[in-house]
């Protein structure tokens, strides 16, 4: 078989397009930082990547559930300590008022104060955090 000029430069214009081609394809992958153009590309290393991209995303979500129960456990927390401390004020006034020394008038300031811990209470019970109550149940 004869070769000639014009099958040499037949040959050249395939490879100089294909390398053309090539070029073009690294740049794009390079442009977008992506591996994969087209799922075509490489279908085992798409699947791989949306499962960990997935998976990715599923550890975002478990994260972003530890950080809310723990911001409700703390709040939750807090009010019990809250409330610990009404009911340790609850608890002296009711031992002072058991105390004979106490006159009526001050029996009836500390009643008075032990209403007002006990509207404190309710509102501690009623304390809610992102939209629902701490202690409403289920």
């Amino acid at each position: 078989m004869r070769v000639t000029n014009t099958m040499m430069i037949n040959n050249l214009m395939r490879n100089l397009y294909k390398n053309y081609s090539r070029m073009d394809r690294s740049q794009q992958m390079l442009a977008s930082q992506k591996k994969f153009l087209r799922p075509s590309d490489d279908p085992i290393g798409v699947t791989r990547s949306l499962r960990l991209t997935t998976e990715i995303l599923n550890m975002e979500q478990y994260k972003r559930n530890v950080d809310d129960s723990d911001s409700w456990i703390q709040s939750s927390e807090q009010v019990v300590n809250n409330m610990l401390s009404v009911m340790q004020r609850i608890r002296e006034l009711t031992v002072q008022g058991s105390n004979e020394t106490y006159s009526q008038d001050d029996r009836k300031k500390n009643a008075d104060e032990i209403r007002e811990l006990r509207d404190q209470l309710i509102g501690l019970g009623n304390t809610a955090y992102a939209g629902s109550y701490l202690f409403s149940g289920f």
